[in-house]
């Protein structure tokens, strides 16, 4: 079973934190979660910058079809398609909150956000502030498949309607899953197309000593030897054997989605 649950909302937006570039009534920034503005909407948005950094490192081009796995509301995949015109982009998920609110819309969730910084409903910091952060557009704005790509058939379903895939890259789904499921997965996505490649957010030094909440989520580095510090958490799970990405899957490439790439 995967490590964290993908019912729940709050895995998503309590794993993204962004200042959204505006200020509550306090001076302070207004942050926002797993939400378009900072995620593709804003100048220089969270995958933006990831898409120019997996399209410079594995070197797509138009030619490319590419399926995004774990691809949440698609921003990634939305990204990569305004980096390179006429590349084909797939983007799976069938988490089940990611299922359920695709469709749906922002508008109350960001209004709220901006009430609590201190700007009520009316005032013209509010409504000004929302011009700018609320589409008014459901979140995803390219088809979410719910393709698990476990089999021959749902992969053949896939390569069917997008053609054949040049690379299938992993969105973030490292932390989420024991090392075997990671190892099953990279399978499944080989079998998917020609290139895999993942991109995680890796261990850093500075998370050395600190001890997060239960469950234990999959934190390691994207590369090295197997005697690079790590908590003493992992060690301590049974399904956790190495302590770098690149050691668990030698055959794909890794990135880090702030750069990096082994």
């Amino acid at each position: 079973m995967p490590i964290v649950s993908g019912l729940l909302a709050a895995q998503y937006h309590d794993n993204h934190i962004i200042n959204s570039g505006f200020k509550g009534s306090d001076g302070r920034n207004i942050r926002l979660n797993y939400h378009r503005w900072p995620m593709i909407d804003m100048p220089e948005s969270v995958c933006g910058r990831r898409a120019r950094h997996v399209v410079s490192s594995l070197g797509l081009t138009a030619t490319d079809v590419v399926a995004v796995i774990g691809a949440g509301f698609g921003f990634l995949a939305e990204a990569l398609l305004a980096e390179v015109p006429g590349m084909v982009v797939a983007a799976t998920d069938n988490g089940g909150y990611i299922q359920s609110a695709f469709a749906s819309l922002e508008t109350i969730e960001l209004s709220i956000k901006v009430v609590n910084a201190g700007w009520g409903e009316g005032s013209p910091e509010h409504t000004a502030i929302m011009a700018a952060i609320d589409t008014g557009l459901p979140r995803a704005q390219v088809v979410i498949e719910d393709n698990p790509i476990e089999n021959n058939g749902q992969r053949n379903q896939l390569t069917n309607e997008y053609g054949a895939f040049t690379w299938a890259i992993g969105e973030q789904i490292g932390p989420w899953l024991e090392d075997s499921e990671m190892v099953d997965l990279d399978a499944d996505m080989r079998s998917l197309a020609t290139n895999v490649a993942h991109l995680t957010t890796p261990f850093l030094a500075k998370m050395l000593g600190t001890v997060e909440p239960p469950p234990v989520w999959n934190w390691k580095y994207l590369s090295g030897d197997e005697s690079q510090p790590m908590n003493q958490a992992q060690l301590d799970e049974p399904w956790y054997t190495t302590r770098s990405w690149k050691t668990l899957l030698p055959d794909a490439t890794i990135l880090g989605p702030q750069g990096g790439i082994a």
